[in-house]
Order: structure tokens, then C-alpha cells, then sequence
């Protein structure tokens, strides 16, 4: 219990540092964009050396946040450099998909209109494991299942849920729409 307990500290405190990273930056939008050429696995942010400096609030909070991020750079979810007068840092996917899918689960504010994200998949037959991942993450989520592969929540999740299915590379078996529930 007391291991489960750190992990999830750490990796709140992961979270964090990866949000600090991306804050301000366009995340989503190349993954939209059909003509981007740029390297599919890492996403690459521009910071100013003053703007990385002040991730650090106070000495306590720079100890551990060096901790995390040596543990970060150990994994290979993120590379730094200097260069000039600015820091450039590179986030590997699975760090992406990691802040994508804290994003979704934390996000707090519904859809206007009492409209619903729905969420319907269908993976083949030899998918069975990408499948039952993506449900445990869907129930994880907060996401209610109205079918085995029907799944909806009342949270403003939709630009975030399609750019995790397009990075865990199962956007051609996932459909994600706003709705809207008709009473009869």
C-alpha cells in the first residue's frame, strides 16, 4: 500500500514537470495536421533558460523535481539541451501519452449543453490485450460503458482522447463523438 502510494506521488509530480514542459505550447495540433513532417516520436519544445530555471520553486521542490526528472531522462521520455541563450527539450511519446492520459483522467469541466463524449471502438480479433487496455483505461477514466465497446462521460475530453487513440496508434478502431442524450 505505502509503494502504491509513492508511485502515484511520483508520478503526480511527473505529471507536473511534464505540464510545466508543455504549458503554453501547441500539443495537439501536429498531430491533426496530415502534412507535418516532423519526427513522429518526440515532440520538441523551446523554452527560455529563465523560463527553465523557474520550474524550481524552493530547494525542497528542486531536490525532488531533479529526482524526477534524472528518473525521466533514465526512462528516455525526455532529452534537454542548451543552446544559446534556450533550453531545448524533447518528449518522447510515451511521455505525451502519459500527460494525456493524467489530463483525461483530472480534467474536471463538462461539455456545455449537457453533451457527452462517446467513445466506440472495434479492434479486430487479435487486438484482445490493446483492447482490454483501452477499456481499463476508459473505466480508469471515469468513462460509464453503455456497451462492451460503447463508452460515455459527461467531461470535456474529446480533442485529448482522440490524440492518445492517434498516439497508442488505434485511431483507425476508435470513434470519438460529442452527443447528446434524447429523452423520449
Amino acid at each position: 500500500m505505502l509503494k502504491k502510494k509513492r508511485l502515484k506521488k511520483r508520478q503526480t509530480l511527473q505529471s507536473k514537470i511534464l505540464l510545466k514542459i508543455l504549458e503554453g505550447q501547441d500539443l495537439l495540433s501536429p498531430l491533426f495536421d496530415w502534412s507535418y513532417t516532423g519526427p513522429k516520436y518526440f515532440y520538441e519544445a523551446s523554452l527560455a533558460k529563465k523560463q527553465w530555471n523557474e520550474m524550481y520553486e524552493d530547494d525542497i521542490e528542486r531536490w525532488k523535481q531533479n529526482r524526477v526528472l534524472k528518473e525521466l531522462r533514465r526512462k528516455k521520455w525526455i532529452e534537454d539541451r542548451e543552446r544559446g541563450g534556450e533550453v531545448i527539450v524533447k518528449l518522447n511519446a510515451d511521455a505525451i501519452i502519459s500527460v494525456l492520459k493524467d489530463s483525461i483522467r483530472n480534467e474536471e469541466t463538462d461539455l456545455p449543453d449537457d453533451g457527452q463524449c462517446i467513445v466506440m471502438f472495434d479492434f479486430p480479433n487479435g487486438a484482445t490485450k490493446a483492447r482490454n487496455y483501452w477499456r481499463r483505461f476508459l473505466c480508469s477514466a471515469d468513462f460509464r460503458m453503455i456497451q462492451l465497446s460503447v463508452f460515455a462521460t459527461k467531461k470535456d475530453v474529446v480533442e485529448d482522447t482522440v490524440a492518445l487513440a492517434h498516439l497508442l496508434g488505434i485511431i483507425d478502431w476508435v470513434k470519438v463523438y460529442i452527443g447528446k442524450e434524447a429523452l423520449m
